[in-house]
């Protein structure tokens, strides 16, 4: 991947300084993503509007907040911010140059021909072959949410999940991607449910958790008391997303009952009365039938918990 990056931004701009690792300081300036943007479609980077030198802070934000833009332009999915450039954070910064070059891969496909099930295919055996690569699938991720094909992205992982070996593509990326799936599972995108449900059964359970707690709380600070529809649909996603992870959760410090509380008790923060009695019949059945599915399920984990009374969870 970085052999890749430093000769693609050589072919437009030959003078372009090659990346030792992914934690080279030469990162902060913006310059490098800018050149690797530009040899990918030369001439969408309008050299007047970059700094160069770039020396101070501001300078080097400019920079990166460009890039970050022109990438979008291509539409990549891009989960960093120019801090995390000028910062040199080498996780986001890896986990970009992956998505650019997947990009690259998918744009040689489609010109090919190739059917997308295809693309994805190949593109996800090239990148998680031998080891886990989570700025690998992060990437794939994004590609194919941009190109509407989350239904072939869900396929191809559904496949990987299925091989006997200890691959598992989804088990370190949820706090990196729930949000935007469930975003697209409300909006009724189609593979977005299913991939939804497959984060739920196959990413790390503690991080599942804290992602499932983000976007909870997010849900929280918008403006349910109008009850957008979203909303709701969001909420039932979330619950049904609880029911399937708690019982995968290991109790260790915090006993199963607190656990199970303290999710309850933001659900009904996110679940007010008028919420719920502003919207349809069907939908606050829905939103019901996930509440219950999710009380049974957390009952029987709560079981398992020897340090649980046995009517805690009741």
């Amino acid at each position: 991947m970085l052999r890749w990056a430093n000769d693609t931004a050589k072919k437009s701009h030959p003078q372009t300084t090659p990346l030792r690792s992914f934690k080279d300081p030469a990162i902060s300036s913006g310059i490098f993503f800018l050149n690797l943007v530009d040899s990918m479609r030369p001439g969408i980077v309008d050299q007047s509007l970059v700094i160069n030198p770039a020396n101070e802070y501001e300078e080097q934000r400019q920079n990166a907040k460009l890039a970050i833009s022109i990438a979008r332009k291509m539409n990549a999915l891009i989960f960093l911010v120019p801090e995390d450039i000028v910062d040199v954070r080498p996780r986001l910064t890896s986990t970009t140059t992956t998505n650019m070059e997947l990009r690259r891969l998918m744009q040689d496909a489609c010109a090919k021909e190739e059917p997308v099930r295809k693309q994805y295919m190949n593109t996800v055996s090239k990148h998680l072959p031998a080891k886990q690569d989570e700025a690998a699938v992060i990437a794939l991720y994004s590609s194919a949410a941009s190109e509407s094909a989350l239904d072939d992205f869900v396929a191809a992982t559904k496949e990987i999940l299925n091989l006997e070996s200890p691959k598992n593509p989804l088990e370190s990326v949820a706090m990196e991607i729930l949000e935007d799936v469930l975003k697209r599972a409300s909006d009724e995108d189609d593979g977005a449910e299913e991939l939804f449900s497959l984060l739920m059964n196959n990413g790390r359970p503690k991080e599942v958790i804290i992602a499932l707690d983000e976007a909870l709380g997010n849900l929280s600070h918008e403006n349910v008391s109008q009850g957008e529809e979203d909303n709701v649909t969001k909420l039932c996603l979330l619950v049904h997303g609880y029911s399937l992870v708690l019982p995968r959760m290991v109790p260790r410090r915090v006993k199963a009952e607190e656990t199970v509380n303290s999710t309850l008790t933001a659900i009904r923060t996110a679940a007010n009365v008028s919420f719920v009695q502003s919207h349809e019949s069907q939908e606050a059945e829905a939103y019901f039938s996930s509440t219950i599915q999710l009380l049974s399920n957390a009952t029987e984990w709560c079981a398992t918990d020897p340090s649980s009374s046995p009517d805690s969870c009741k």
